[in-house]
């Protein structure tokens, strides 16, 4: 049978000099220990705490949260040793880690034994915490927490950092400086007798900042029992996004990991594929009316095993389990964890949720209109679950913009079309600050309104939170920044095609070719049998000089070539490679200008294939055509090639009503094109 380990904070309370007392007066200092029990216990039952174990004058106490623990221990000291009342001073230690779980419910195991010598630390009326904990405190900078350096804890070879909690006391804290002393005097010896060979040691085997942030892949969870696969599947998406949270790991996204199967699901195949260099494998049973996750972390490639453990919660505190995770995984990478403090959740609200998320996979248009009411069903039920809102957020806006997307530009934005996806974000950020999913959906919503200030401060709440809102910053002309944002985004989803193809089509848009082909090069390999990816490679190379290449791709995969023309209005194949190869005849731009006059395109597509087409001075006069309905296209303008239409007093006139001009003027970022073209100029004064 498997040993059953969870994360916990324990919390150890001794009494200072009960021993002497009882010398003196057995009877009263057994009863004063009564009197601190009954305190103890009042503290930390609001916490939800419990103790589960005393002996003579000190206890264990479990609670659920590092903040908890900090939050009784300063409860505890600031009644230590005071009152007319015989009461004593009281030592603790505070530690965040992994325990065992007996059959009686008692904890036993690391975790509880570096608590307990952590108390023996602590002088009188103060406590110790280790780092786990003091990294756990998301307002670390109001609790009275003094650093006293690291320490070797007795007969363990555990050395970590510790502080001392003390508050309104000034201490010397004689243990810790005794220690700290101790183990300068024996490191001074050391160095005297190993001299160059015990730095070369230290340099290669002791503790130090890793050169680059560890990279994780949480493979699919297999499916054990009677457990319904969504419920699996779920899961596992949640770690990906609870472990996002830690601050200094990356984590490859769902799509990328999801997508290794036989020889690449393996420590080894996900280096390869992923470059990944930590592994999180795993099966997920519902057992005796319990979720049971065992799990293992694995060093990638060589696949040596880093711990395997069970987590195992009632459905209520699936949350708690995922936490519980990626705390383990954090500590095992000696990073921080940012994460909010768990919160339950009713089991049905939950499987409303991942069955949601499931249906949002492969991140089809109808699975988002499938997931929407799920997520609304969701938070009904539960007006306090984040994520849902979150989600419902996301999903909400992917609708309308798949919506939009048919209408080929002829639909204008509203307020309303947008107002759930707006609302829920909303209430996602105020349940839950730290996500940034709400903030991603608020600035892309944001910027299809034209709301384009609160648009950009939501995409840099969202990017300072790990996200990242490429689309925001292509609209405003930032093509550089947004570069940056989408590399980010695609490094962690490797295998996504449409992510690489979105970099390259912005890597071209900023006159970046070699980016560009990369990027597309790296989309066709992913999936060379989309039409997508096909065309956008081809276009790739022709931008890069490569125009022979890419007429000769168009004479293969045809059936890809004839969907690709499908989806454009230049849809005849001899006209496609006149462009590729710079020579044929071309379409007028009269005739690409009566298709908008006929609503068989928009404003920003006609742009677009007027620029392909060489016609770009017919381009000025369609400015004044633009309508919000072509808004999501409005990096269109923004294009290398353009520069001479930027020129015209159209362009800076839409701008204007498009509201970006005074974006730029009040944030004093302006556009990439600004740097090298001079018509910026006279529009970076503000108007007399």
């Amino acid at each position: 049978m498997a040993v059953q380990t969870k994360l916990a904070t324990i919390m150890a309370v001794d009494v200072a000099g009960y021993s002497r007392a009882a010398e003196t007066d057995q009877t009263a200092a057994a009863a004063a220990v009564a009197q601190l029990r009954a305190r103890v216990e009042s503290v930390i039952a609001p916490l939800g705490g419990r103790i589960f174990s005393t002996a003579g004058d000190g206890m264990m106490v479990e609670l659920p949260a590092a903040s908890s623990g900090v939050h009784a221990a300063l409860q505890l000291l600031a009644g230590s040793g005071e009152g007319a009342e015989p009461t004593f001073a009281v030592r603790i230690g505070v530690h965040l880690g992994e325990v065992i779980i007996d059959e009686r419910g008692d904890l036993l195991g690391h975790g509880v034994n570096v608590a307990a010598r952590l108390q023996a630390l602590a002088e009188p009326g103060t406590a110790i915490v280790s780092e786990a904990v003091r990294t756990q405190l998301r307002t670390a900078a109001e609790v009275p927490l003094q650093r006293l350096g690291r320490v070797q804890l007795d007969k363990m070879a555990t050395r970590m950092s510790v502080y001392a909690l003390a508050p309104g006391k000034r201490r010397a804290f004689a243990r810790i400086g005794w220690r700290r002393a101790r183990g300068a005097i024996i490191a001074a010896a050391a160095v005297a007798v190993l001299s160059i060979g015990g730095l070369l040691a230290w340099r290669a085997y002791g503790p130090h900042a890793p050169e680059t942030p560890p990279r994780l892949a949480v493979l699919r969870l297999e499916t054990l029992g009677d457990t319904e696969p969504y419920f699996s599947e779920g899961l596992a998406d949640e770690l990906i996004t609870e472990m996002s949270r830690v601050r200094g790991l990356d984590v490859i996204a769902r799509a990328s990991s999801f997508a290794l199967s036989g020889a690449d699901a393996t420590p080894a195949g996900a280096a390869r594929v992923l470059n990944a260099t930590l592994v999180l494998t795993g099966a997920v049973r519902k057992i005796a009316g319990q979720v049971q996750v065992t799990s293992q972390l694995v060093e990638a490639p060589s696949g040596r095993q880093i711990w395997t453990r069970d987590f195992t919660r009632p459905p209520a505190e699936i949350y708690e389990l995922q936490r519980d995770i990626a705390v383990s995984v954090a500590l095992a990478s000696g990073l921080q964890v940012d994460a909010p403090p768990a919160r339950r959740v009713d089991p049905d609200v939950y499987a409303l949720y991942v069955r949601a998320r499931e249906a949002e996979q492969p991140d089809t248009d109808s699975g988002y209109a499938e997931a929407v009411p799920l997520y609304r069903e969701a938070v009904r039920r539960d007006p306090n679950f984040a994520a849902a809102w979150a989600a419902l957020s996301r999903a909400s806006y992917v609708d309308v913009l798949s919506r939009l997307e048919v209408s080929l530009g002829q639909v204008e934005v509203t307020h309303d079309m947008v107002e759930e996806s707006l609302r829920a974000g909303e209430r996602a950020i105020a349940l839950d600050p730290a996500s940034p999913t709400a903030y991603e959906n608020r600035a892309r919503v944001l910027s299809l309104l034209g709301d384009w200030r609160p648009a950009l401060a939501a995409a840099e709440m969202a990017e300072a939170r790990g996200g990242g809102v490429g689309v925001v910053y292509t609209r405003l002309g930032y093509l550089r920044r947004a570069q940056e944002s989408v590399r980010r985004f695609v490094e962690l989803d490797p295998l996504s095609a449409i992510g690489w193809n979105t970099l390259s089509g912005i890597c071209l848009r900023a006159n970046n070719p070699s980016c560009a082909l990369d990027a597309a090069g790296r989309a066709r390999r992913v999936a060379p049998g989309s039409a997508q990816t096909l065309a956008g490679y081809t276009y790739s190379l022709m931008r890069s000089g490569r125009r022979a290449e890419a007429v000769q791709l168009t004479y293969t995969q045809p059936q890809l070539w004839e969907e690709a023309v499908k989806t454009h209005i230049l849809i005849d194949m001899a006209t496609l490679r006149a462009i590729l190869s710079g020579t044929g005849p071309l379409p007028s731009a009269q005739s690409l200008i009566a298709l908008l006059d006929r609503r068989e395109a928009s404003t920003s597509i006609t742009i677009d294939a007027l620029r392909v087409t060489r016609h770009i001075d017919a381009i000025p006069p369609l400015l004044e055509r633009w309508t919000n309905a072509d808004r999501p296209m409005l990096d269109v303008l923004f294009d290398s090639e353009l520069g001479s239409v930027r020129a015209t007093p159209a362009f800076w006139a839409l701008m204007e009503r498009e509201g970006v001009l005074d974006v730029w003027r009040a944030t004093g970022r302006w556009p990439d094109f600004c740097e090298t073209e001079p018509s910026c100029g006279p529009y970076r004064r503000p108007p007399s």
